[in-house]
């Protein structure tokens, strides 16, 4: 067994130079990569990442040094409250809990700004409202303002940021009774209310840190060209009791 590990040792030019490096044999390691041709290109490609992640690092410094970083991740639950349409006899929960949210925000400066977004909510029945369920799924577009630096909250905070943002996007609305709606869609498509929708809303901040913040958001969303009401009934059919 040991002549083996000695022999893989011997034919294992990694694990050498992991040897060397942590042992400070750099006398060695130097006479290894001055010799072999293959390591010096590995090497130099190794310090071409390198450089590339520093200056990655260097650039986000900068950003931050602005008082902003250009690109932000969001990711959010909630709740939602939708207020038609519906048929008679039928409304959602106050609030209904359930709802999530993914989205990549880039702003140009430090207010101004773009976000891509989607969002996923789930519809139920409230109160005395008969019995029903829907999935509404969105993505979207959405330009953003950062209002807390239009309104100057650097004079007085630095903890707390406000953002507002409008924008609209594709939505799909699925539930039992869109089943087959679509017959000459595919998949996921195929059993939904296809519609489009416009939104409008604001983000209110808490800073925790230069990398993260904590937001809640508040939006009201219109949906257009929507065929179904929220409990599954066709328009045709509905005899509908709020339509806002």
């Amino acid at each position: 067994l040991a002549q083996k590990l000695k022999l893989w040792y011997c034919e294992n030019e990694w694990f050498k130079i992991i040897i060397w490096f942590l042992t400070d044999n750099y006398n060695e390691l130097n006479t290894f990569v001055e010799n072999n041709t293959s390591m010096k290109k590995i090497l130099f490609l190794l310090s071409v990442v390198g450089t590339g992640v520093l200056v990655n690092a260097q650039e986000a410094t900068e950003q931050l040094e602005n008082g902003y970083n250009k690109w932000s991740i969001e990711v959010g639950g909630g709740a939602n409250k939708a207020v038609g349409p519906f048929t008679n006899g039928f409304s959602s929960g106050t609030p209904d809990f359930y709802n999530m949210n993914l989205g990549l925000r880039y702003m140009f400066n430090n207010k101004f700004g773009i976000k891509a977004i989607g969002n996923y909510d789930r519809l139920k029945e409230g109160k005395d409202s008969n019995n029903f369920s829907a999935s509404l799924y969105r993505a979207g577009l959405e330009g953003v303002v950062n209002a807390g630096r239009v309104l100057n909250f650097e004079d007085w905070t630095n903890t707390f940021g406000l953002l507002a943002h409008a924008g609209g996007g594709y939505a799909l609305m699925r539930s039992t009774d869109t089943k087959n709606y679509n017959p000459n869609e595919d998949g996921f498509f195929k059993d939904g209310d296809q519609m489009g929708y416009l939104t409008i809303g604001l983000t209110p901040q808490l800073k925790l840190s230069d990398r993260f913040v904590l937001t809640g958001d508040l939006s009201y969303t219109k949906t257009l060209k929507q065929n179904f009401t929220w409990d599954g009934t066709h328009f045709d059919d509905a005899n509908i009791n709020n339509r806002g």
